[in-house]
């Protein structure tokens, strides 16, 4: 805060001149607004006619936001392989060969006394494996904002204003 020493004002449409103590500063512009002349210094004190107006400033904390890439997740697929077993029921021919005593005529047609071999086709099942792939799970992934708080702190100046008034006749 600067406090003047020399208060140099003409009347009329004339510029008013204040000097500041501090700093040896003139002010840089002057306004007229109606009848009262307005003069504003480099510190933003204006003076309106008899009255100096000093303005006081204070900072306050505001927060702003803003978004970054806070990570990743990766998942992440795995081939293993298992050994199954599996019991598959088969079915297969055998021969079963029964003896009968019998004790009857040959007939006509029949051939008697020739030699050769019977063949008697059998069958059976084989079992043959194949892998078929099938979907046994899903993974469904979505992203989902969860709203916090977060206590932020910082440091901010005020201008305190002090009136001496010891050397005031």
């Amino acid at each position: 805060m600067a406090t003047s020493n020399s208060d140099d004002r003409q009347t009329g449409a004339g510029a008013a001149r204040i000097v500041n103590d501090t700093a040896s500063e003139t002010f840089e512009s002057t306004a007229h607004v109606g009848d009262r002349n307005l003069v504003t210094n480099r510190q933003n004190e204006v003076s309106v006619d008899d009255t100096l107006i000093v303005p006081v400033h204070e900072e306050e904390l505001v927060a702003t936001k803003r978004e970054r890439e806070a990570g990743e997740v990766q998942i992440t697929k795995n081939v293993v392989e298992e050994r199954q077993t599996l019991e598959v029921p088969v079915t297969e021919e055998q021969v079963r060969v029964t003896r009968r005593a019998v004790d009857r005529d040959a007939s006509s047609g029949e051939a008697a006394f020739q030699g050769g071999t019977i063949e008697v086709p059998l069958t059976t099942e084989e079992v043959h494996l194949q892998k078929q792939v099938r979907v046994s799970e899903e993974i469904e992934i979505d992203r989902e904002q969860v709203q916090t708080s977060e206590r932020v702190t910082g440091t901010v100046r005020k201008e305190i204003v002090d009136v001496d008034e010891t050397d005031v006749r």
